[in-house]
């Protein structure tokens, strides 16, 4: 009985043994079948599952079951041929840009915002309002899943010294705890061709000035002077604080040196005049007064003083002998506008004299080494009569 039981057991291992290893030898891996499937579909079977098949080809007789049975395994595998859902796009800002991060005042520029997300956000640019001005509203384009904002500002004034101003693009997708910001920062420069232009010349001197801009922003002046004449000559006079060219910077707004030079204008001397002064107020006669008794008549009277001054022939008297160009011959008195006169406030006679040079000079030292006097202009004892 027990030897019975024994082989009855021993049988039926030997069976389940063989069953396993018969199911085992049949089973296709996956990726195999699926490579089976899918070169199926190359000969033109058509697919259940949706996937694309050669439809220039067709499956016959006993292949299609075998395509069919290898379909059925593919799906069990997991195989499909859907295609995938599109990945979904993440809100964000990607770029904040300007036209221009470095404006000068007055200037427009455009700021351009793009953000991506499955639905247009709401944009909006935030920026200090007393520092920029608005000339164009936000405009909004899309493109698929990403989204361009557009604004145009006119720039204020000039905030280069505090290191730029930022401007924010914020884009709001409806989630008040999702608020996507981004920034850049603009930096507005002075405008030098804003900027008056100081100078130590009178208006309408007849100089000349001329602007250059630089590549790096700033603006230089330079001034010329008029041309010189047969009676006029210019010359620039410059100093620590003064130049024949000034340069403006964007950065300050100022001109170095802080103003141009001035052209100083020399005019042709083709005259001269000077003097002598006589302290006589003790004296009791007023040569030359119009008023006192003394020079009512005779030889200090202002008619005979004059002449005396006036001679170009008494040996003594006269301005000719006290003046170096009357002296010289390289001038001549002008009798219409030299004359003699008393001071009785001050008790002083005045001999003044004006002289034509023969010679026109350009320098005041010249003009004064030929008409200031050298020696005592003398009316007293006289070498002609006058009365």
């Amino acid at each position: 009985m027990r030897s019975s039981l024994f082989f009855l057991m021993v049988v039926l291992t030997l069976f389940a043994l063989g069953d396993a290893g018969k199911k085992k030898s049949k089973e296709i891996p996956c990726p195999k079948t699926i490579k089976h499937y899918k070169k199926c579909l190359k000969k033109g079977f058509v697919s259940s599952l949706g996937c694309d098949y050669a439809d220039n080809k067709t499956v016959k007789g006993r292949k299609i079951k075998k395509c069919e049975k290898v379909e059925a395994a593919a799906k069990d595998c997991g195989f499909s041929c859907a295609a995938e859902p599109d990945e979904k796009i993440e809100p964000q800002i990607t770029s904040l840009t300007a036209s221009n991060v470095s404006p000068v005042e007055g200037e427009t520029i455009t700021l351009t915002c793009v953000a991506t997300g499955e639905t247009a956000p709401t944009f909006e640019f935030i920026f200090d309002s007393s520092s920029y001005d608005e000339v164009e509203a936000v405009t909004v384009s899309s493109d698929g899943t990403t989204h361009t904002a557009t604004q145009v500002f006119k720039t204020g004034v000039a905030n280069v010294l505090s290191g730029g101003l930022p401007i924010e693009c914020e884009a709001d997708y409806g989630d008040p705890l999702n608020m996507l910001l981004k920034e850049i920062t603009v930096t507005t420069y002075y405008d030098c061709s804003a900027v008056a232009i100081p100078s130590l010349n009178e208006a309408g001197n007849g100089a000349t000035v001329t602007a250059m801009e630089n590549e790096d922003g700033s603006l230089t002046q330079t001034i010329t002077c008029p041309a010189n004449t047969d009676t006029t000559r210019f010359s620039l006079n410059t100093t620590s604080n003064s130049g024949a060219s000034i340069t403006c910077s964007k950065n300050t707004g100022r001109y170095e040196p802080s103003s141009l030079a001035s052209c100083e204008k020399t005019t042709i001397y083709t005259t001269a005049n000077n003097g002598q002064m006589f302290h006589m107020s003790k004296f009791s006669f007023k040569p030359c007064s119009t008023t006192h008794p003394s020079a009512a008549a005779g030889k200090w009277s202002k008619a005979i003083m004059e002449k005396k001054l006036f001679s170009m022939t008494d040996t003594v008297c006269g301005f000719r002998h006290a003046v170096p160009c009357l002296i010289n011959d390289e001038c001549t008195l002008d009798t219409e506008k030299s004359e003699c006169r008393f001071d009785h406030d001050r008790g002083y006679l005045i001999l003044h004299y004006y002289v034509n040079l023969k010679t026109p000079v350009w320098s005041p030292a010249e003009r004064d080494a030929l008409a200031t006097w050298t020696g005592r202009i003398q009316f007293w004892r006289c070498s002609e009569s006058y009365e």
